[in-house]
């Protein structure tokens, strides 16, 4: 996979190939070989339309500081150091840290608060909501205040720092990714005994671009962005994070023909890295639970309970009919939502000759338009917003007289909250818990690559849901070939493809030998015949 397979752009076709091997560096650096961000990547370079405008997008490209996942959690743990080497500077203690979240919820930086919990081994009750914070509750506090970037330092110190000045400012640490110029001046003038890390800011395209190009990307940035052709507060960083691309970034990088809108009209533009603003569901709607995710530019990952749906949670067990001669302990529904799969019936027949623990069916639907048209487009690809599905689709299946109901799509999965999850292999509905979404986006590439059928890798995808759904076991961030992992990446599922078995960590943990015995032969399965099968998967 490479650059050229996926180039329909005539500047990326014709690139030196110094130039391409640059740009491949950068993308495996990132940790992005992947199918769709290098159409993410053609569609961005086809924005610009002069030979001089896309050499400037090449150099824009190349000075991209992005962190995926594992990168920021490194720095994370980078910041850690620094406020570890100031407690033994100081005769403190970590238990006496405080990691304060803004006022509000949505902000980046109270969804980072399990980042900085988990990185960092702190306490649910070293966590308190700045609006919360109560002198009396504290003897020698040390704050933490930590966003991924400070582009202007409007926000916090507006919101967050009149509250928190009365405490002394010599036990307060701002922290962040990324910090602009002007906000460390800011910072430096109105809290001059406050603990800012990091101390040098991040380049920005003043710093790192010519006049003349400065100038340029500002007429680009009015054309598509005008009231902030630079980024908010003309900023104009080169910064994106896996789950986010903050705004104080250049709009180029991040519009999308609609989060750039003004006066109700936006300009036609795809972005490398999608900023999306803060976007609050209608109604309670719970977190995206258990979900098999993946690193194109990713939202925030759900928590570790959140991942976990503990054994019966939802679960209806299913005693088979008396006489029947069946002794499965679940029944499990598969409906095709779009792939078109000539051979679904097939296929539950096959996985119930090899096992017994489930009994798979393909009841009859009537109408599945109401989960086929719930699409949301995320930088250009579509997603299916599985908390968008309409309530009357699972209503209408509610009498189903099984204990899962797992459903076939081509798209990716998205999941909107107050924050937006997309590009998901896997993951439950909010409205019943019983009906768990599959997506087979890329799928037949991955499997063609690790020697399986297309089949076989829906069943693994399958098996992952299974596992969460039945026990208390959840996916793992590490990539250890098992179904189990949550393939942040999302070609790391490959990896896994070809094992098509438990790791040593999630396999002892199948404590009941019979649901083991048949999650296995689930993994190890191997269609008899394959003919017929009639496949439409989104790339």
């Amino acid at each position: 996979m490479s650059l050229r397979d996926y180039a329909n752009d005539p500047f990326l076709q014709r690139l030196p190939t110094e130039q391409e091997a640059e740009i491949e560096g950068k993308i495996r650096d990132w940790g992005l070989q992947d199918q769709a961000f290098y159409e993410r990547l053609d569609n961005w370079f086809s924005n610009f339309e002069s030979e001089e405008d896309k050499r400037l997008a090449y150099k824009i490209f190349m000075r991209i500081k992005y962190y995926n996942y594992r990168q920021f959690t490194r720095r994370l743990e980078q910041l850690y150091d620094s406020i570890k080497r100031h407690l033994h500077a100081t005769n403190n203690d970590p238990g006496n840290l405080v990691l304060v979240t803004p006022p509000g919820e949505g902000d980046s930086a109270d969804r980072h608060a399990y980042d900085l919990i988990k990185s960092w081994g702190l306490s649910k009750e070293q966590v308190c909501s700045v609006a919360e914070l109560d002198p009396r509750a504290f003897t020698d506090p040390v704050f933490i205040l930590f966003n991924d970037t400070h582009g202007t330092g409007n926000q916090f110190l507006r919101d967050i720092w009149p509250r928190l000045k009365q405490f002394g400012e010599h036990k307060i640490f701002v922290l962040a990714i990324a910090i602009s110029q002007e906000a460390l001046h800011r910072f430096r003038r109105e809290m001059p005994r406050v603990h800012v890390i990091p101390h040098i800011p991040v380049q920005s395209v003043w710093a790192l671009f010519t006049g003349e190009e400065c100038q340029r990307i500002q007429a680009l940035g009015q054309k598509v962005y005008p009231k902030h052709p630079m980024g908010y507060g003309n900023a104009g960083l080169l910064t994106a994070y896996y789950f986010q691309c903050p705004n104080n970034s250049l709009p180029l990088i991040w519009a999308d023909g609609k989060n750039n809108t003004v006066d109700g009209a936006a300009y036609a533009w795809r972005p490398l890295f999608p900023y999306i603003p803060k976007r609050l569901s209608k109604g309670e709607v719970p977190k995206a639970r258990n979900l098999s995710k993946t690193e194109l530019g990713k939202r925030a990952a759900p928590s570790s309970q959140d991942r976990n749906i503990l054994a019966g949670e939802g679960a209806r067990k299913t005693e088979a009919p008396s006489g029947s001669g069946f002794r499965y302990h679940y029944r499990v529904a598969l409906i095709d939502i779009d792939l078109g799969l000539a051979n679904l019936l097939q296929l539950a027949q096959e996985l119930n000759r090899i096992q017994g623990f489930f009994h798979f069916t393909c009841p009859r639907i009537e109408n599945v338009d109401r989960a086929r048209n719930a699409l949301l487009d995320i930088g250009g690809i579509r997603n299916l917003d599985v908390y968008g599905i309409p309530e009357p689709f699972f209503s209408e299946y509610s009498d189903l007289a099984v204990d899962l109901v797992a459903c076939f799509t081509r798209y990716p999965l998205a999941f909107t909250d107050e924050y937006v999850h997309y590009n998901y292999f896997s993951g439950p509905s909010a409205t019943d818990a019983r009906f768990m979404f599959v997506s087979a986006n890329q799928l037949q590439l991955f499997t063609r690559e690790a020697g399986c059928t297309f089949e076989q890798g829906l069943v693994y995808i399958l098996v992952g849901q299974l596992v969460v759904y039945f026990t208390d076991i959840g996916y793992h961030e590490e990539t250890w070939k098992c179904p189990m992992d949550f393939c942040r990446i999302r070609s790391e599922i490959i990896k896994g493809l070809k094992a098509r078995a438990f790791c040593d960590k999630c396999a002892p943990r199948l404590k009941d030998k019979a649901l083991h015995k048949a999650l296995d032969a689930l993994l190890l399965w191997a269609p008899i015949n394959t003919n017929g099968m009639v496949v439409n998967c989104a790339r």
